[in-house]
Protein backbone atom coordinates (compact mmCIF):
# COMPACT_ATOMS: atom_id res chain seq x y z
CA UNK A 1 0.00 0.00 0.00
CA UNK A 2 1.15 3.25 -0.95
CA UNK A 3 1.20 6.25 1.36
CA UNK A 4 0.26 9.50 -0.49
CA UNK A 5 1.19 12.64 0.61
CA UNK A 6 -2.16 14.55 1.99
CA UNK A 7 -0.75 17.72 0.92
CA UNK A 8 -0.68 19.01 -2.88
CA UNK A 9 2.33 21.39 -3.29
CA UNK A 10 1.01 22.03 -6.78
CA UNK A 11 -1.67 24.03 -4.74
CA UNK A 12 0.60 25.81 -2.10
CA UNK A 13 1.10 29.39 -2.83
CA UNK A 14 3.17 30.92 0.04
CA UNK A 15 4.73 28.93 3.11
CA UNK A 16 5.08 29.79 6.79
CA UNK A 17 7.26 28.18 9.45
CA UNK A 18 6.92 28.68 13.15
CA UNK A 19 9.74 27.56 15.38
CA UNK A 20 11.51 28.73 18.34
CA UNK A 21 15.36 28.23 17.04
CA UNK A 22 15.45 30.09 13.37
CA UNK A 23 17.89 27.45 12.16
CA UNK A 24 15.59 24.94 12.33
CA UNK A 25 12.82 27.14 10.84
CA UNK A 26 14.87 27.73 7.90
CA UNK A 27 16.04 23.58 7.35
CA UNK A 28 12.14 22.93 7.47
CA UNK A 29 11.01 25.43 5.37
CA UNK A 30 13.87 24.72 2.38
CA UNK A 31 12.32 21.01 2.81
CA UNK A 32 8.91 22.34 1.73
CA UNK A 33 9.97 24.47 -0.57
CA UNK A 34 11.87 21.85 -2.30
CA UNK A 35 8.95 19.48 -2.49
CA UNK A 36 7.09 22.79 -4.25
CA UNK A 37 9.33 23.36 -7.13
CA UNK A 38 9.84 19.21 -7.61
CA UNK A 39 6.26 19.20 -8.07
CA UNK A 40 5.96 22.33 -10.25
CA UNK A 41 8.13 22.56 -12.69
CA UNK A 42 6.97 25.91 -14.55
CA UNK A 43 7.21 27.73 -10.54
CA UNK A 44 10.13 30.23 -10.93
CA UNK A 45 9.65 31.68 -7.22
CA UNK A 46 8.47 30.46 -4.03
CA UNK A 47 7.90 33.62 -1.13
CA UNK A 48 7.68 32.10 2.43
CA UNK A 49 7.93 33.46 5.80
CA UNK A 50 9.52 32.39 9.43
CA UNK A 51 8.37 33.65 12.29
CA UNK A 52 10.79 32.60 15.56
CA UNK A 53 10.74 33.67 19.22
CA UNK A 54 11.48 37.52 18.82
CA UNK A 55 11.96 37.61 15.08
CA UNK A 56 9.91 37.76 11.56
CA UNK A 57 11.46 36.94 8.01
CA UNK A 58 10.58 36.92 4.88
CA UNK A 59 12.39 34.92 1.83
CA UNK A 60 12.76 34.74 -1.66
CA UNK A 61 13.12 31.08 -3.18
CA UNK A 62 14.25 30.82 -6.45
CA UNK A 63 15.99 27.56 -8.71
CA UNK A 64 19.18 29.79 -7.85
CA UNK A 65 18.74 29.64 -4.02
CA UNK A 66 17.44 32.16 -1.20
CA UNK A 67 17.64 35.73 -0.27
CA UNK A 68 16.22 36.41 2.89
CA UNK A 69 15.25 39.68 4.95
CA UNK A 70 16.75 40.66 7.77
CA UNK A 71 15.24 40.09 10.95
CA UNK A 72 12.36 42.23 12.32
CA UNK A 73 11.63 41.82 15.72
CA UNK A 74 8.16 40.83 16.57
CA UNK A 75 7.83 42.96 20.45
CA UNK A 76 8.92 46.02 18.80
CA UNK A 77 6.40 48.09 17.26
CA UNK A 78 6.92 51.19 15.49
CA UNK A 79 4.41 52.84 13.44
CA UNK A 80 5.16 55.44 10.95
Amino acid sequence: MKLQDPCRWLHIFTVVEIKIDYNIALDQLSTYVTRIFMECIDRLFVIAFTLSEHSFRMHLFDRSGVVSSAPLNIHKVSIQ
